[in-house]
């Protein structure tokens, strides 16, 4: 039997929204993918209960009161605080109950500040980063090469890879349970996840770069741990 597969979704203030290419990725990977839309975070427990993993997806930024910054600075973007609040919530129970949960762009830094660490809020701000991380190509298109390590390693096999870049936050401070997965070639964060466990997340969209070493192979990696 196919597992259950959560992806979270946005919303565009009348109807759950979330890329279709998701879907596909969790199809192809094995799962059965089921949309998550934005509800109470009280009803984070109830949700998880449901399913065999989930999926953080891409969107908009998390409100900086969530990492402990209280002013938006320069180049902050939208915010949906009811979205912030019910992701954060889900994070943290699926690391609770140890359910398998993978992070993608916004996913990866809504799973890093849930246990502890915190963002830049815009890559101007950030000192390190020098190259272009928010690409204007079309989202297929691989605009920076990263360097991997871990469990990504072992699955892809090779050292280095090319992505996509669609993001202008970062993650600042690694929360202590995380290790670092894959960086930039100016040493920013482009993944992450805990020390033991199958819980971690990519800075880029795999599910827009088509097959590939670190495209589909994200999601078969993250089926092949659910099955463990």
């Amino acid at each position: 039997m196919r597992p259950l597969i959560g992806i979270t979704a946005g919303s565009d203030g009348r109807r759950a929204v979330l890329a279709e290419k998701y879907l596909s990725s969790v199809l192809e990977a094995g799962g059965i993918p089921i949309i998550v839309p934005i509800l109470s975070k009280d009803k984070a427990e109830c949700c998880l209960s449901a399913l065999d993993g989930i999926i953080f997806s891409g969107g908009g930024d998390l409100a900086p009161h969530f990492f402990t910054e209280q002013k938006a600075l320069l180049g902050f973007g939208e915010i949906d605080q009811k979205r912030d609040e019910w992701e954060l919530a889900l994070a943290r129970e699926a690391y609770r109950r140890e359910l398998p949960a993978l992070g993608i762009c916004r996913g990866l830094q809504v799973m890093c500040v849930a246990l502890g660490g915190s963002l830049w809020q815009d890559l101007s701000l950030c000192p390190m980063a020098v190259l272009t991380h928010q690409q204007t190509e079309p989202k297929w298109y691989a605009s920076h090469q990263v360097e991997v390590f871990g469990r990504l390693l072992e699955h892809c096999g090779h050292k280095y890879a090319e992505v996509n870049s669609l993001h202008h936050q970062v993650i600042k401070k690694l929360p202590s349970m995380m290790e670092i997965l894959a960086v930039s070639s100016d040493g920013l964060i482009e993944a992450a996840g805990i020390k033991e466990g199958c819980f971690w997340g990519v800075q880029w969209h795999p599910e827009q770069l088509g097959r590939g070493a670190l495209s589909q192979g994200v999601f078969n990696l993250f089926m092949q741990e659910i099955y463990k």
